[in-house]
């Protein structure tokens, strides 16, 4: 058991770089989607370059959420390249997924703009407001003439809250 713990232990300090930092690796959040299908999704993002392309840093990142068009539920899951060009503010992002509409396997590119905003000390509560639009093509086998009824379309702002470290 001593171990297990020392091992947990150890770990987690090589994920998190060993302590205190003075800009935040690590953020996840969570709220409310706001567009033509509307719902929840949560967040988690680790910065991997700081300096990037001048004073910008670069994170990946995946976001998994439902999200309901009247009664019609949509189940996304998506892997994000985020870029932050000014110092961890303002991002853009691009991503790449797989989607669940309603009865629909689909695959899901994302791309988006947003603001977090850390709110008090830095490394600890953030707000994050976006804009994101989301395209879906369906996996499952048609013929062309069926195209435009297996794509779908979406365009939701995105406002919640979370925590960086």
């Amino acid at each position: 058991m001593k171990r297990v713990f020392l091992f947990l232990v150890f770990t987690a300090i090589a994920v998190t770089g060993g302590g205190a930092q003075e800009k935040a690796k690590n953020t996840i959040t969570g709220g409310l989607d706001l567009g033509i299908w509307t719902g929840f999704s949560v967040d988690y993002e680790r910065v991997l370059f700081d300096g990037f392309l001048g004073k910008g840093q670069f994170a990946l990142g995946v976001e998994a959420g439902q999200d309901t068009l009247l009664i019609f539920p949509a189940n996304f899951f998506d892997v994000q390249a985020k870029w932050y060009p000014w110092s961890g503010k303002f991002y853009a992002d691009l991503g790449l997924g797989y989607a669940h509409l309603w009865i629909v396997p689909a695959t899901m590119i994302t791309g988006g703009v947003g603001w977090k905003i850390d709110v008090g000390k830095p490394n600890g509560f953030v707000l994050d407001f976006g804009a994101t639009f989301d395209y879906f093509a369906s996996i499952s086998e048609f013929d062309e003439s069926e195209f435009d009824e297996l794509v779908s379309a979406n365009i939701r702002a995105k406002a919640q809250i979370g925590y960086s470290w």
